[in-house]
C-alpha cells in the first residue's frame, strides 16, 4: 500500500513544480506549494488505499488574509472549482483509471458487505466526484491526472484567489 503514496511523492512534483514556480509560488514541505502567504495549493492523498480499487488524491486550495493555513474556512476541493468542460475532461480521465482497473478476486469480493458500492469503484461513472479525489493504482494513472491538472492549474489558481478567506466553502462554487 505504500506504493501508492510513493507515485504521487515521486511524479507529483515533477508535473506541479516548474508551473507551480512560474505562477510565484514556493514548494513548502511534502506536496504543498504557497505563494505571498495568501494562498496555498496542497496535494492530499486519502488516508486508505485499498489494493485493487487504489488509492486516491485531490487538490485543496486555501486562500488566507493572515498567513495562517490548514483552516476550515477559505479552502476549496479540486471538484468545487472546476468549470462544467474542465469536469468533463476529468470524468473521463477517471473512466480511463476505473475501466483500467483489474478486478478483485471473488474470495475478496466475498468478504465485502457492500459490493455494488465497491465495485463501482471498477466501472465508468455519469459524473466525477464532486470534491475532486482522483483514483490511481499504477504510476501511468498519476501521470495522467497530473498532465490533465497542469493543462487547468493556472486557472484553478485564478480562481482560488477569488476565494473569500473567511466562507466555509461546500461544494460546487459554479464555474
Amino acid at each position: 500500500m505504500a506504493g501508492f503514496a510513493h507515485f504521487l511523492k515521486e511524479i507529483a512534483p515533477g508535473y506541479l513544480g516548474p508551473v507551480m514556480k512560474e505562477l510565484g509560488f514556493k514548494k513548502r514541505s511534502g506536496l504543498v506549494w504557497r505563494r505571498d502567504s495568501t494562498l496555498e495549493v496542497r496535494v492530499l492523498n486519502s488516508r486508505y488505499p485499498d489494493f485493487y480499487a487504489g488509492g486516491k488524491f485531490t487538490l485543496e486550495f486555501e486562500r488566507s488574509s493572515n498567513g495562517l493555513f490548514r483552516k476550515l474556512s477559505g479552502s476549496a476541493r479540486l471538484g468545487a472549482i472546476l468549470d462544467d468542460a474542465q469536469r468533463e475532461s476529468f470524468l473521463n480521465q477517471s473512466n480511463s483509471v476505473a475501466i483500467s482497473l483489474d478486478p478483485p478476486p471473488q474470495d475478496f469480493l466475498d468478504m465485502i458487505i457492500f459490493r455494488d458500492e465497491y465495485l463501482a469503484k471498477f466501472r465508468p461513472r455519469e459524473k466525477f466526484d464532486p470534491e475532486g479525489w482522483m483514483r490511481f493504482t499504477r504510476a501511468e494513472h498519476v501521470h495522467g491526472w497530473f498532465a490533465l491538472i497542469v493543462s487547468v492549474i493556472p486557472i484553478l489558481v485564478e480562481r482560488a484567489e477569488l476565494l473569500d478567506p473567511k466562507v466555509i466553502n461546500f461544494g460546487d462554487l459554479g464555474y
